[in-house]
């Protein structure tokens, strides 16, 4: 979940990886990464097509990443004011995989969708 810098303001994420030694954690090591900085570098390193977005949202409605902008890193899409994506968001987080249609900034949009077998995370694929 989303750091707010107190001098910034920029959201952060905080990463953190155990030391260990002989298979025995004897520390942690941590970083926080300013969310529009990371969102740029993978907007860089993940090439799309025009009128495709990628995203990857939780089992709570939370979107990690969003190509499309990053002004929705970390957002709880469940609360956003676009009732078609909510209900949207709602079938991905409840099933595993899938295609569904909904309106998001006056686009009709397709989406796939698939769940992460390591993790509570769905990366959707969406165009228009």
């Amino acid at each position: 979940y989303p750091v707010i810098g107190k001098t910034s303001g920029k959201k952060s994420i905080v990463i953190a990886v155990p030391i260990t030694v002989n298979e025995k954690v004897v520390g942690i090591l941590g970083t926080s990464v300013f969310l529009d900085e990371f969102w740029d570098l993978l907007k860089d390193k993940i090439q799309i097509p025009d009128k495709y977005d990628f995203y990857a949202v939780n089992s709570e409605g939370i979107t990690i990443f969003d190509l499309e902008t990053k002004d929705h890193l970390l957002d709880k899409v469940l609360e956003q004011p676009a009732p078609t994506l909510v209900e949207a968001i709602k079938v991905i987080i409840l099933t595993n995989e899938g295609e569904l249609n909904y309106k998001w900034n006056g686009k009709n949009k397709i989406a796939v969708y698939l769940k992460s077998s390591i993790s509570d995370w769905r990366y959707v694929l969406s165009f228009y």
